[in-house]
């Protein structure tokens, strides 16, 4: 299988429903759920920071969107915890539909 399709079913079957959960859970953070979220975040961060350094890259775009806006939100959410403002998490449900599609989509049309 082709290593964008593997990529496109992660963000489909895991990163999405992941941003589904926290958006429910958002009334119940507890504070391990809230140091788990931190830590993910940075290491997908580095992760995003990596592949965008990376001279065969022709995607750094989608990189730097998750280094300037998913993962800093993420960041802000798990920092905050169960202070963090409603419209915090309004913004990752509007990030986990907006992947959602976008995932979809190129899953089935390439």
């Amino acid at each position: 299988m082709d290593k964008h399709k593997i990529i496109n079913l992660f963000h489909i079957f895991i990163a999405v429903p992941l941003l589904f959960l926290l958006y429910n859970k958002r009334d119940k953070l507890t504070s391990p759920v809230c140091f788990t979220i931190i830590l993910i975040s940075f290491g997908a961060m580095l992760y995003h920071i990596i592949r965008m350094i990376d001279k065969e890259n022709k995607m750094k775009w989608v990189n730097l969107i998750h280094v300037a806006l998913v993962f800093p939100l993420l960041l802000w959410i798990g920092w905050n915890c169960e202070k963090t403002p409603r419209k915090y998490f309004e913004m990752i449900l509007l990030m986990a539909f907006g992947g959602l599609g976008y995932h979809a989509y190129n899953y089935l049309a390439y």
